[in-house]
């Protein structure tokens, strides 16, 4: 299998954060979900890929290259949150220095998704929304025709239209089996609709980095009354919450349940939810 990116036992330590043995890899032509709390870690990861912050050990492969190599900043488009254009630009001047940028700037690409956005040429950035200027971010992302794309929030702040819009472009980004892309988001339900991987991070660790339909698969929540907890085995509850009328139980295998006990299908955001307040214990 050719990965668009690798990451082997990577360690950064911040005051009193760390990044611990973050190792995983990206197929080439795939989406990765990136999922966790603020402050879980997951943007220091993006930006420990794209080399803005030295790590202090493991090693950072970015398509087949160490990211030492200048040129393959060419081959990465990246949006993150926290970053925006100067204020006094428009779409028009944000294009022009990009053309300065990148090799491969496609100004008519650029356009096309500008209009796509409905991103007016006129209007300054400091008269964007928030969500007007994520757009714009995404269009710069894309209109080099990076071989990666690392998405910080890039959904965030965006209506529900414009948001499946935007998946709706990184669907037919990945429609090239070289093109893949890493989306940090907190609305799992995006996830959920277009990654091929999910990817928890936690406390600066990986929790898990699974393929999406595997975990969707093996998962369930068993809801059932108390005295039923002690007929499931220990070894598949991979949490618990309790309420007034029972309890809901996350398993990952349904093979070893009593056919008796009702299970239910989970979401990413229940898997996520139960992993976390159960490692908060």
């Amino acid at each position: 299998m050719d990965y668009a990116l690798k990451l082997e036992k990577v360690n950064k330590r911040y005051g009193d954060f760390e990044l611990s043995d973050i190792t995983f890899s990206v197929p080439k032509g795939s989406i990765v979900g990136m999922v966790g709390k603020n402050g879980a870690g997951k943007t220091t990861t993006l930006k420990a890929i794209l080399n803005l912050i030295s790590i202090d050990s493991g090693k950072i492969e970015v398509l087949g290259k160490e990211y030492t190599d200048t040129q393959i900043r060419e081959d990465i488009g990246v949006v993150f949150a926290d970053s925006d254009f100067n204020e006094e630009y428009n779409s028009v001047k944000v294009n022009s220095l990009m053309r300065k940028i990148y090799k491969k700037w496609d100004e008519k690409y650029y356009y096309e998704l500008c209009d796509r956005f409905e991103i007016s040429k006129e209007k300054k950035v400091k008269e964007y929304s928030r969500g007007m200027k994520m757009k714009l971010k995404l269009c710069v992302a894309l209109a080099h025709h990076p071989s990666l794309l690392l998405l910080d929030e890039a959904t965030s702040g965006l209506d529900p239209i414009v948001r499946e819009n935007v998946l709706d472009i990184l669907f037919e980004y990945t429609e090239n089996a070289q093109h893949s892309v890493i989306l940090s988001s907190h609305i799992t339900s995006d996830l959920e609709r277009i990654s091929d991987y999910i990817l928890f991070v936690e406390n600066g660790k990986i929790r898990f980095f699974e393929e999406k339909d595997t975990l969707l698969e093996s998962y369930a929540i068993i809801r059932c009354k108390e005295e039923d907890i002690k007929r499931i085995p220990q070894e598949i509850i991979r949490g618990t919450q309790r309420g007034n009328y029972g309890c809901d139980i996350l398993i990952n295998n349904q093979n070893n349940v009593s056919k008796d006990l009702i299970t239910d299908r989970v979401s990413i955001e229940d898997i996520i939810l139960f992993l976390s307040k159960e490692n908060e214990r």
